[in-house]
């Protein structure tokens, strides 16, 4: 999981897919797009809230919509 080296960061969800992990469990990878331009890539275990193009906040690994 890449939570950035920054306590809090802004950015718009790009994509969102589901990949299996192990014993059947689901992980989703959500690729962000930050305001700076870069993208960073975060899996989860709980289907993300937000649709792709929502504005969201990444503080201390956690994501948020706006």
């Amino acid at each position: 999981m890449d939570q950035g080296s920054a306590d809090m960061q802004a950015g718009t969800s790009g994509t969102a897919g589901s990949t299996s992990g192990a014993a059947g469990n689901m992980l989703y990878r959500i690729t962000l797009r930050l305001d700076d331009g870069t993208p960073r890539t975060f899996m989860q275990n709980t289907q993300p809230v937000f649709q792709i193009g929502d504005r969201v906040n990444v503080q201390k690994g956690v994501m948020r919509r706006y």
